[in-house]
């Protein structure tokens, strides 16, 4: 990996992080609700950048839905 590849990864996973963490800050969970995932991608596991554009467009939903 290039020494920029690697900054914009670690750039995207905080991004990632400061998403989802102010998504679920912001609404209350249930257990079953959260997922753990981690950047760059580990085999089998989830997207971090899809899982956080999904939480935030369903956050959107159940907030229109209101």
């Amino acid at each position: 990996m290039k020494a920029t590849q690697i900054r914009w990864s670690a750039r995207a996973s905080l991004l990632c992080a400061v998403a989802m963490t102010a998504v679920l800050a912001g609404a209350p969970t249930r257990a079953q609700q959260i997922e753990a995932c981690f950047s760059p991608r580990l085999p089998g596991g989830c997207d971090p950048l899809a899982t956080v554009v999904k939480t935030i467009d369903d956050a959107r939903k159940q907030g229109s839905d209101r």
